[in-house]
């Protein structure tokens, strides 16, 4: 886990939480607030495991949801894996809406992201492609994901695999990053788009 030098007392419930665990668990607490893309460069260069899974604060994976994951990129040499995403409100209200809910396809990336960054990645390709794009940061800010997996969609070598079954929970709060990355829009469409396009 790494702890980007949040606001709040995150940190500490995590280590809480951690102490004692069945499974080795590390976390790496940053004195600054990199951002996305590099604190989660920083979780797979440390990660000892072949596939690594993005969870981000204030989402929720359901207790099945990982080994659901797992087992379908295993299976399939997987580069990524992912599933459905049921959108709740801050207090895990269903709000009747999904996110990654289909297969997209490349094109549809061009104008706007499709899949959230909750999904399994197989560990060598994030490795070996530098992994999170820390530009992104240069061009606004919450788009990471955006980048990823155009990157991903566009790799004539990589497989991506969807499971139609939720998987977990994707929390709508105001406040959140989802409204920085709205207001920069515009800038990270511009920047995918002089990438990939």
């Amino acid at each position: 886990m790494v702890e980007d030098n949040s606001s709040d007392n995150s940190g500490e419930v995590i280590q809480k939480r951690i102490a004692g665990a069945d499974i080795p668990c590390t976390v790496l607490n940053l004195d600054t607030n990199g951002g996305l893309s590099n604190a989660r460069n920083l979780g797979v260069q440390y990660a000892k495991g072949d596939y690594i899974f993005v969870l981000d604060a204030d989402n929720i994976i359901k207790p099945d949801g990982l080994s659901f994951l797992f087992q379908v990129a295993q299976k399939n040499h997987a580069t990524a894996a992912f599933g459905k995403l049921q959108v709740v409100d801050h207090q895990l209200k269903d709000l009747g809406q999904y996110k990654s809910a289909r297969m997209p396809s490349f094109h549809e990336f061009k104008h706007k992201n499709q899949l959230d960054a909750m999904a399994l990645y197989k560990a060598e390709y994030l490795r070996e492609t530098n992994g999170f794009d820390v530009e992104m940061l240069l061009h606004g800010w919450g788009n990471e994901d955006w980048e990823m997996w155009t990157k991903i969609f566009r790799d004539s070598k990589t497989s991506v695999k969807f499971i139609d079954e939720v998987i977990g929970l994707y929390r709508a709060k105001p406040g959140s990053m989802v409204a920085d990355a709205i207001r920069s829009h515009s800038n990270n469409a511009a920047y995918i788009q002089r990438k990939y396009f």
